[in-house]
């Protein structure tokens, strides 16, 4: 905030008053009414004088808005919303009788902004339409958008796809989540264009031209590994994940450079809420980013604070004072009940805190809700999960709790579920779970501050009220004020840990970029030795993966960084020599017919962990070591095609028999682990659990989170090994299919790339429904009438994995 805006704050009338529209129970007098809107009019045309001096619109905004509100006087908020182009305000304004105008000028501003600022049924503002505008017809090869959550992303893209479309050229999506990719692909088929959508890069053919892919980083690089070709377009959503330093991150860089290495006339369009300077996103010379920003947020949040001594704060930015409120609450949980909305979000970290709370949570909530949706819910969990889900129980009572160790498809169908019915009011969940998500949230908890940064916490608040809530029928603007609570307690925050510190992050709303990718242009290296020596590494991989190969060894070592070996191995050299000497001698077809025979995990372990163990750095992939690890990785893969029910009954009976042999010590990874391993003397890490002190309950459940922590294991790192295998001639076609999509039937294969589990398109073609779907002359799936019939006569949850894709 500059120094002006600080002397301003000096001055005790500005103060009060701010204190008064802050707390809204205090009146203003009418002095003070015509002193704050004079102030807030001085701020205004200072800002016009200096637009660099976002702060002065930012603060005079909070005041007409809040003035507004209270005194149902919306003459000083629909000027400022004209002025500043902000029409959905001033639109709603008028439209919904808040106010009414009878001169000439105002009806000619109304025709002007319907007739030029409504896009399908959305009003935009003027700088969402101009940017929209210009991006649609801008030559540059490089743009980014960046602007507040729920600004018209994904509209941009839809309209830019339209505007540019070319049925032989090739365009592609690049999303962070599969929960993302199928929103998106739903978005995409709904245009009808004449042009093949593929989701997996496993769906590409060769005789295709063009094509619509919508991709995660990891697909869409593949299938430029694959095949010779490059994307004409690439569109790169949540783009402020390259300023990070994680294998994802470096992946999603990777592709970049990779496709403007074949083809350096690719249009790139950025799309994020939180960088503070495109140009950061660039990552070699001759890079130019063009930087399209919208600046000023329509939405200002009510910020409160609860403390353990049972106080009740509200914290305003611009005077950067909390002010203390009245509040009955005596714990956490009355707070939240005191204080919620009609669609809940509390906010926690880690997956383990989260069922904590949920469960506490659940004790304090005594009536269940009737209602034929949640029982419909709860039958379905019963059906294809457990019926001793602790789930089950939570949503009975009207919440759930969901977080990245449970099953995509349980998860998938919970969030749309939640999206959908008014008696599930309260979700409990991380922000990995709600990237990119659209949910109906209006009331924010945030009990855990546990790695959120500005930008992160800027993001998360972002996600209340979204644009399309605010200004849906019937209107309610003081949803333009989202409340936000950040809630303290030492039990699930870190203790000593004062969410204050936090709150008060948010007195600018400008921030500064984290470059922690080294990959990146203006990236520096950091100080700490070890920081330096991982950026070290992934700079020389980087460069390795560019240069041309001679070698065979060369080659393979290319390949172990292209798939992400390189982040399980250290010392890629030596690794990809020996590997290269397994490959070598161990041809498949020439393998001696013992080898032969072995059974996919016993070769994997042949082949990448024998006589490496000392290379691997990956301490998921260092178990397969063990035998025990490589005959659950043989069961857990034939159970692959088996509905999630069965295979957790079956991860279940596999529990009891390590328990009733002694061995009872699971690993479970970090999220959930309770206590090393008792007879790895250097393994300090509590990523094991003991079976045998755990209920039954407590098994099936653990046995659900298993579930997706093995399909990501599989998904993730196995697969890196799979692939090479199938490169290298280690194992067949087949054999690769049949491990990826559960089956070699080509009608299920194409099924599960699109994105149903591999039981589901098992069902579908054991009903003989497969002569009712069929691919148009586009390369697309497509059903009939009897399949819609079909599709209706099932229960919801296979209706809702259905309606996903088909």
């Amino acid at each position: 905030m500059s120094n002006e805006l600080h002397r301003i704050r000096e001055i005790t009338l500005f103060s009060d008053c701010i204190r008064k529209l802050t707390v809204s129970s205090s009146e203003l007098s009418s002095s003070e009414k015509t002193f704050i809107l004079t102030v807030a009019a001085l701020l205004i045309k200072k800002y016009s004088l200096d637009k660099r001096r976002i702060g002065y619109a930012e603060l005079a905004y909070y005041i007409v808005l809040n003035y507004s509100i209270i005194y149902n006087d919306y003459l000083p908020l629909y000027d400022f919303s004209i002025s500043f182009g902000l029409y959905p305000i001033s639109y709603a304004l008028t439209k919904n009788g808040f106010l009414s105008f009878e001169s000439l000028a105002n009806s000619l501003i109304e025709s002007k902004i319907e007739r030029e600022y409504k896009n399908h049924g959305i009003v935009e503002t003027f700088e969402q339409k101009k940017f929209t505008l210009k991006i649609l017809s801008s030559e540059c090869s490089e743009e980014s958008f960046i602007a507040p959550t729920s600004f018209g992303k994904s509209s941009l893209i839809l309209a830019h796809i339209k505007s540019t479309f070319d049925s032989t050229k090739k365009y592609a999506i690049i999303v962070p989540s599969k929960a993302l990719l199928t929103q998106t692909y739903r978005n995409i088929k709904v245009l009808n264009l004449p042009i093949r959508i593929i989701t997996h890069d496993e769906m590409y053919e060769e005789r295709l031209q063009g094509f619509i892919g919508v991709f995660t980083q990891e697909r869409a690089f593949r299938l430029l590994n694959k095949y010779s070709i490059s994307y004409d377009f690439m569109y790169i959503d949540e783009a402020h994940q390259l300023l990070e330093r994680d294998s994802r991150s470096i992946l999603l860089s990777r592709l970049i450079k990779l496709n403007k290495k074949r083809f350096s006339g690719c249009k790139i369009l950025y799309f994020s809420p939180l960088i503070s300077d495109s140009s950061n996103l660039i990552l070699q010379n001759g890079q130019s980013i063009i930087e399209n920003r919208i600046r000023l947020n329509v939405k200002e949040p009510k910020i409160y604070e609860y403390l353990p001594e049972n106080c009740k704060r509200i914290y305003n930015r611009f005077i950067d004072e909390f002010i203390t409120l009245e509040t009955s609450a005596n714990n956490i949980f009355d707070y939240i009940d005191e204080n919620r909305g009609e669609k809940n979000f509390i906010y926690l970290y880690t997956p383990r805190k989260i069922q904590k709370f949920a469960r506490a949570y659940l004790e304090r909530r005594e009536q269940i809700v009737e209602s034929d949706a949640i029982d419909e819910i709860v039958l379905n969990l019963n059906r294809y999960v457990h019926q001793h889900f602790y789930l089950t129980d939570c949503i009975k009572k009207g919440f759930l709790y969901l977080h990245g160790k449970l099953p995509d498809s349980v998860k998938d169908y919970l969030l749309t579920r939640f999206s959908q019915i008014s008696e599930l009011s309260t979700i409990i969940a991380n922000k990995v779970i709600l990237e990119g998500m659209n949910l109906p949230i209006d009331t924010l908890f945030i009990l855990d501050g546990n790695n959120l940064n500005q930008a992160a916490l800027t993001n998360l608040i972002g996600r209340v009220n979204r644009l399309n809530e605010i200004f849906a029928e019937p209107i309610n603007l003081k949803k333009l004020q989202p409340l936000i609570h950040f809630v303290n307690s030492e039990e699930y925050n870190r203790r000593d840990g004062r969410l204050e510190n936090k709150i008060k992050m948010l007195k600018k709303t400008n921030f500064i970029d984290e470059l922690d990718n080294p990959l990146l242009q203006k990236y520096e290296m950091p100080l700490d030795e070890n920081e330096r020596q991982s950026a070290k590494k992934i700079q020389k991989e980087d460069e390795l993966f560019f240069s041309d190969s001679s070698s065979e060894v060369s080659k393979l070592k290319k390949k172990i960084i292209e798939l992400g070996l390189s982040n399980i191995y250290k010392d890629v050299d030596v690794v990809a020599q020996l590997l290269f000497n397994n490959f070598t001698q161990h041809i498949f077809n020439d393998l001696p017919e013992g080898i032969k025979s072995l059974p996919i995990m016993e070769r994997l372990c042949f082949l990448f962990i024998s006589g490496m163990e000392n290379f691997i750095i990956d301490e998921e992939v260092a178990r397969l070591k063990h035998n025990e690890a490589i005959s659950y990785y043989e069961m857990f893969l034939e159970n692959r095609k088996k509905s999630l029910n069965e295979k957790i009954s079956r991860e279940v009976a596999y529990f009891r028999s390590r328990i009733e042999r002694g061995n009872a010590y699971l690993y479970i990874g970090k999220s959930f682990g309770e206590v090393s391993y008792p007879w790895a003397p250097h393994s300090t890490s509590p990523v094991y659990v003991n079976l045998s002190l755990k209920s039954d309950q407590d098994l099936i459940n653990l046995a659900i989170i298993k579930q997706k922590q093995e399909e990501d294991f599989v998904s993730f790192k196995l697969l890196m090994f799979f692939q090479l295998m199938l490169d290298y001639g280690q194992m067949t076609k087949d054999e690769y299919e049949q491990i990826l999509y559960g089956s070699n039937n080509p009608i299920d294969i194409q099924l599960v790339k699109l994105g149903l589990p591999i039981n589901l398109a098992a069902k579908i073609r054991n009903d003989g429904q497969i002569n009712n779907i069929y691919i148009d002359e586009n390369g697309n799936i497509q059903c009939n009438a009897d399949f819609i019939t079909y599709k209706n006569s099932l229960d919801d949850f296979l209706r809702f994995q259905i309606d996903r894709i088909i």
